[in-house]
């Protein structure tokens, strides 16, 4: 089971990143690219990286640099095509500054969100027409903002925001590809942590995708994320492979 969920979010990433970035193919892999969101790590990375020679791993690495560098671009983040670990690229690219990050693969296992009612206070709603609380919900992160506005008004993209009274709360998103319902957050701002703003974003978003009779829903949280796994699993998610990439140190903005 564990290949099917990693594979939904692989291609449900390479689908999301996609909308906001322009591709192209080299010998190992995806090169995904933005110059408008070029300090954005999300919007210029390498991904669908395969390379089957060990021996190959440093003119892959090279490239990718080349083609970034061409551009004016650094690239931030590799991507395995099977999100597993490659032998010799964890070594070659924390050598250039990019550390491995693990995450888990969660998918919905049973509906536990339909019924939910949000605690008093908190509405959850269609984040393209609340724009300004949804833009408010960023804080200071533009560059995540102005991508997350590429793909606000995507009919594969439903966003919701919450407010909590008349302040800008949060923010979820369901995405859709194919069968593929992919949850995208919940994010939180930190005033309004342990309120009550997740579950009514996540039960928002699940109710949802049980409407649209999404086949498979699924979600990406860091593998050191205890806190995010209970919330998931609350809500009937559940654990079900993991995910390897590379950043770059240090990321400021973006996911």
């Amino acid at each position: 089971m564990a290949a099917t969920t990693v594979g939904a979010i692989l291609r449900s990433s390479q689908a999301y990143y996609g909308l906001i970035c322009v591709r192209q193919t080299l010998d190992h892999g995806i090169a995904y690219y933005s110059k408008p969101l070029a300090a954005l790590p999300q919007a210029n990375q390498f991904r669908e990286v395969v390379i089957e020679n060990p021996a190959d791993v440093a003119r892959a690495y090279d490239a990718a640099e080349r083609l970034f560098a061409g551009l004016g671009l650094t690239c931030h983040r590799w991507a395995p095509a099977e999100g597993a670990r490659i032998p010799g690229l964890a070594e070659l690219l924390a050598d250039h500054g990019l550390v491995e990050r693990a995450y888990d693969a969660l998918t919905l296992t049973r509906w536990t969100a339909p019924g939910r009612q949000a605690p008093e206070g908190i509405r959850v709603l269609p984040a393209r027409a609340m724009r300004e609380a949804f833009a408010a919900t960023f804080g200071a992160a533009a560059l995540e903002h102005d991508a997350e506005v590429q793909r606000l008004d995507q009919a594969s993209m439903d966003m919701f925001v919450a407010l909590r009274g008349a302040e800008p709360a949060g923010r979820c998103a369901l995405y859709q590809v194919g069968d593929i319902g992919r949850v995208i957050g919940p994010v939180v701002q930190p005033q309004f942590a342990e309120q009550g703003v997740e579950e009514a974003l996540l039960a928002c978003v699940l109710a949802m995708g049980q409407r649209l009779q999404m086949r498979t829903i699924c979600t990406l949280l860091p593998a050191e994320d205890p806190g995010g796994r209970r919330l998931m699993q609350s809500f009937g998610f559940e654990a079900d492979g993991r995910i390897f990439e590379y950043h770059r140190q240090p990321s400021k903005e973006g996911t």
